[in-house]
């Protein structure tokens, strides 16, 4: 799901299928939500999420993201931004399902992944896990997700850092990893 006024994501499988607003909301629809009686229950500088059957229900509002800090209510970060060097568009996806299917072998957990697209067509050119996440089965997985926080370019190389500040150096020819 996307907050269209400030281009937000919210995974749906940790939010569910949440609708999403801030004080700043503008219904485009007449008969769509109106927020009088949640209004006063908002403060500024928030993505507040509620599903629609509760939206007569302030105590049901959920703060969902911190505008200002851009992060997530319980601490995640936003998704990464793309960057682009030699015709090459390199990505992180957090998400499972916004890894290519051809290469789900590769990417079994969520998180610590670099994708590189050609520019020009956008089509998918390599897929590479930076890092391995252990999962401790009793626990819940999306919790234990650690999810790149920044991709940076320097000599030529991929500067990946994750959430736990953990930084890595991939070489984009040879795709070799080097932890930092």
């Amino acid at each position: 799901m996307v907050c269209r006024l400030w281009n937000v994501i919210v995974p749906v499988w940790r939010y569910g299928t949440l609708n999403l607003f801030c004080n700043k909301y503008q219904c485009e629809q007449p008969s769509g939500p109106g927020l009088k009686e949640l209004l006063p229950h908002m403060e500024d500088g928030y993505i507040y999420g509620i599903f629609y059957n509760d939206i007569g229900r302030p105590e049901m509002l959920r703060k969902l993201y911190d505008l200002r800090l851009q992060l997530f209510t319980d601490g995640r970060a936003q998704p990464v931004g793309s960057i682009e060097h030699g015709g090459v568009t390199y990505k992180a996806p957090h998400f499972r399902h916004a890894v290519s299917s051809d290469q789900w072998e590769e990417c079994r957990q969520t998180g610590g992944h670099i994708e590189a697209h050609d520019t020009s067509t956008g089509e998918l050119m390599w897929s590479l896990r930076v890092y391995e996440t252990e999962y401790d089965p009793w626990e819940s997985h999306s919790e234990q997700d650690v999810f790149v926080t920044s991709i940076e370019l320097s000599n030529g190389k991929l500067i990946v850092t994750n959430e736990k500040q953990e930084r890595y150096e991939v070489d984009p020819e040879s795709r070799q990893v080097t932890t930092l």
